[in-house]
């Protein structure tokens, strides 16, 4: 009689790998790649060696042991989409793309051009295309308006009570990001 009996890596019947999060932003960022050895049933192994690769950025090892869990971290630190895999054994994960979020901006115009104090002003905020950013507008004369998440062109009305020169910021913050 004959008993096959599979020890480690290879026990594995497949590798699955994710990151959280899943996404870095547009100035870039760290992940979490999270790869796991399956046995033929399913079930995550323990103490097997997964190596990591990926097409770009940093990893912080290529090397990690599963855990008790069945799960091996390392980090990746990119600025630009990569594609990533995990592998254990003969066996490797199907690539994992790690994306990159568009980055934050907006577009800014102020009607009237030539104010008078004690009228309206009239700020247009446009979000770029694919962003919708969480916008704070400091109108310069000691007042802020928190507008929330901007997610199309908006008009947002403002009262200056005296003559002088202002400097309108809008600050918008998304995913990770934050553009003045």
């Amino acid at each position: 009689n004959v008993v096959l009996i599979r020890i480690g890596a290879a026990a594995a019947g497949a590798v699955v790998l994710t990151a959280s999060p899943s996404r870095v932003p547009a100035s870039g960022g760290t992940v979490t790649l999270i790869g796991s050895a399956l046995d033929t049933a399913g079930n995550r192994l323990v103490g097997v060696p997964i190596t990591f690769s990926a097409d770009a950025g940093t990893l912080s090892s290529t090397v990690a042991v599963t855990d008790s869990s069945g799960e091996a971290r390392v980090s990746l630190t990119t600025n630009r989409e990569a594609k990533a895999t995990a592998q254990a054994g003969d066996k490797t994960s199907p690539v994992f793309t790690v994306g990159v979020n568009v980055a934050t901006s907006l577009t800014l115009a102020i009607t009237p051009a030539t104010p008078l104090a004690g009228t309206p002003v009239t700020l247009n905020i446009k979000p770029a295309a694919g962003t919708t950013p969480r916008v704070v507008v400091d109108w310069g004369d000691g007042r802020t308006d928190d507008l929330g998440i901007v997610a199309a062109e908006r008009n947002v009305n403002h009262v200056y009570q005296a003559s002088g020169s202002y400097t309108v910021t809008a600050r918008a913050t998304g995913d990770g990001d934050t553009f003045t």
